[in-house]
């Protein structure tokens, strides 16, 4: 099946190729998915992520696009290309599941079409992790 074509240059372009650099020992995402997603959750309020976060769950290396390690939330972005690891995905996230993570499964249509509902998705993971009202959620 085709790929929809691209959709034009968003705000969300725009602001990460005038964003500064990192600061020193903070790692930068991997791939302009990963750096506007970032971007869309810290405009958001969020607190920073993990990016390329590596763990192991029953013998088998994953790594995560973006998480919150204390809280084991896990954000897979599945960008263009994506569908040939379509085999493979539910495997790895029921792997995590079982683990104790939470898999929230981030598309680049939803990042141009719903970028709130990414963000108020990622809010309320925190929330069930640290409880409705605590401080920390947001």
């Amino acid at each position: 099946m085709p790929h929809p074509p691209r959709p034009p240059r968003s705000q969300w372009h725009h602001a990460v190729s005038t964003r500064p650099r990192s600061p020193v020992g903070r790692s930068v995402p991997h791939n302009q998915f990963a750096r506007l997603a970032e971007r869309l959750f810290e405009d958001a309020g969020l607190p920073e992520l993990t990016h390329e976060y590596e763990v192991t769950v029953a013998g088998h290396r994953y790594r995560i696009d973006l998480a919150y390690p204390d809280l084991k939330i896990a954000i897979e972005l599945d960008g263009r290309g994506h569908e040939t690891l379509f085999d493979e995905d539910p495997i790895r996230t029921n792997r995590l599941e079982t683990a104790g993570w939470l898999v929230l499964r981030f598309t680049w249509r939803r990042l141009i079409e719903d970028p709130a509902g990414m963000a108020a998705d990622v809010l309320l993971a925190r929330r069930l992790r640290f409880g409705v009202h605590h401080p920390h959620a947001m």
